[in-house]
């Protein structure tokens, strides 16, 4: 029975971070859905000092810090500045990432997970920093497009909730406001 909750604010957060609004009625839904996920979190407590960073790209590029709310596309473009935004996120989004970043028990999982055998040339890397009551913990992904090949139970369940955070990340209006990447590899 408690499964089912933790079933339903899952799937709650996976939608709402993949964007489901294409019409007036699905916006509506997305509304319910927001309401539903918000008053399941409520029924938890977020640390206070709860907040994440997340570094990804294939030279890792791109990052966000919740704590600063600087999001940055390009690290390495010619003109780094013209690539860095702000965003701050709401009560709403800081409790459905919380919840996400809860449920992977970052205790239980390795510091860095790399491949076995031969490694994908650009290799794409996450790292996903987590820090709440007082404490840090980063989580690296090494050559993410090989490691999802591999069948390693942690790296199914981290890559899933790093990618919602990237994807959700890359939704807002002001990183679509950035300049396109001046490199292919993104």
């Amino acid at each position: 029975m408690k499964m089912l909750p933790a079933l339903l604010l899952s799937l709650t957060i996976t939608l709402i971070l993949a964007g489901c609004d294409q019409s007036n009625r699905s916006s509506e839904r997305k509304t319910d859905l927001i309401d539903f996920a918000v008053e399941a979190a409520s029924n938890q407590t977020i640390p206070e000092d709860f907040s994440f960073s997340i570094v990804w790209g294939v030279a890792d590029d791109c990052s966000y810090d919740s704590r600063t709310g600087k999001l940055i596309k390009d690290h390495y473009a010619t003109r780094p500045e013209d690539y860095v935004t702000e965003y701050q996120l709401t009560d709403t989004e800081r409790a459905l990432i919380y919840e996400r970043v809860k449920a992977l028990n970052l205790d239980s999982l390795r510091e860095c997970y790399e491949p076995e055998g031969s490694k994908s040339k650009p290799a794409e890397t996450i790292a996903l920093t987590a820090r709440w009551n007082g404490r840090e913990k980063t989580i690296k992904l090494v050559d993410t497009w090989s490691l999802s090949s591999e069948k390693n139970p942690d790296v199914e369940k981290i890559l899933p909730v790093c990618n919602e955070i990237i994807t959700f990340l890359a939704e807002t209006d002001v990183w679509k406001a950035l300049p396109e990447f001046e490199t292919l590899y993104q």
